[in-house]
């Protein structure tokens, strides 16, 4: 595989999650993932990462939503969080664009604020 496909790959990987739906972009990126990983490392860390990042994200935005949304809160305060939804979309898809940039360009990136689920040293896929 030539280098600049595998950087392709690698950052279609994370330019999935710029879908607007959080299911079909987990689903999406992690069934390419799963075909394309034993092609190439790079294209296994950019899958690996990107999911790690899209379902840490896809939690946060759930727990925020639950507490701005079932008044387990007082509702004064329910705004900040539902606002808090809206700054953690916009984080994610800056975070999204610099890791398809850095990826084409061919130096590592890492998603800030990301739960490590699929590392290597404990997949469970």
């Amino acid at each position: 595989m030539s280098n600049d496909l595998e950087k392709s790959l690698a950052a279609l990987c994370h330019s999935f999650a710029l879908i607007p739906f959080p299911p079909l972009t987990i689903m999406m990126t992690g069934a390419f993932w799963f075909i394309m990983r034993s092609k190439s490392q790079l294209i296994n860390e950019s899958g690996r990462k990107a999911l790690d990042f899209q379902m840490s994200i896809l939690f946060y935005i759930v727990v925020l939503w639950g507490l701005g949304t079932f008044q387990i809160i007082p509702p004064e305060i329910s705004a900040v969080f539902l606002l808090g939804i809206a700054l953690v979309y916009i984080f994610y898809v800056i975070s999204v664009i610099f890791a398809v940039t850095f990826t084409i360009v061919g130096k590592p990136f890492n998603y800030k604020f990301s739960f490590k689920l699929l590392t290597s040293e404990n997949s469970w896929i």
